[in-house]
């Protein structure tokens, strides 16, 4: 059996196992925390408890290249926290913008000058990036295109009630429903193939006003679900 098969057969495989959708948050600037667009983030679907001695750790990894992880390869013992969800639809649209990655920017030579990303908030954002994808492929045109790699900066369509700092520190997401306060550990990074293991110590857990045992948002088959109430 080929390998591409084989790829194939087990992207197919992996697409039927349900993962805890998570989002992981971190401050790029490590002077301060007064500005929105120096905090980073992604959403995670592999984050797992590691371990419980002689702390507590939880384990994920991250695709390279990653701007994130060269934020959190930027200092001993960088701090992030990683959000536990809620299955509803505030959660699902915060772990869509948190999956978006690296801002890629197109310049485009041709009637159009240049096609800027939206400015406005959350709501218009997936329609203005889906406008943008209709641009490109646009046939009959010649388009002469330039990619500028840029931080995607989630934070900066986020209204600012929306998230709080801890400790003068880490960004945090208050709608989640728990939230753990973590740092990285020096030398516990693994490079495996086209991804990054990272192993974190858990400092702090923070819990949502009303928690709720709802098992977080799962990701499975390219969709988001909740788990069922009913017991096996």
């Amino acid at each position: 059996m080929t390998t591409n098969i084989v790829k194939t057969k087990f992207i197919d495989g992996m697409r039927q196992i349900a993962n805890q959708a998570m989002i992981l948050t971190t401050n790029s600037n490590p002077k301060s925390t007064s500005n929105c667009k120096d905090f980073r983030g992604v959403t995670l679907s592999s984050c797992v408890s590691l371990s419980v001695k002689p702390y507590p750790m939880l384990q994920f990894n991250l695709m390279k290249p990653s701007f994130t992880s060269n934020v959190l390869s930027s200092a001993n013992h960088k701090r992030l926290a990683l959000h536990s969800l809620l299955p509803n639809e505030e959660s699902k649209k915060l772990a869509k913008l948190f999956s978006k990655g690296a801002n890629i920017q197109p310049l485009i030579n041709s009637k159009w000058d240049k096609i800027e990303h939206s400015k406005n908030k959350l709501k218009t954002l997936f329609d203005e990036l889906e406008k943008r994808d209709r641009l490109l492929n646009k046939e009959n045109e010649q388009l002469e295109v330039k990619h500028i790699v840029t931080p995607f900066e989630p934070f900066t369509l986020l209204p600012n009630e929306d998230y709080d700092i801890y400790n003068n520190d880490v960004p945090y997401l208050k709608g989640a429903n728990v939230v753990f306060i973590c740092e990285t550990i020096p030398n516990l990074t693994f490079k495996v193939g086209d991804h990054e293991i990272w192993c974190v110590k858990v400092i702090d857990v923070l819990r949502n006003e009303n928690p709720s045992k709802t098992g977080g948002l799962m990701y499975c088959n390219q969709k988001f679900h909740s788990i069922s109430s009913e017991q096996i």
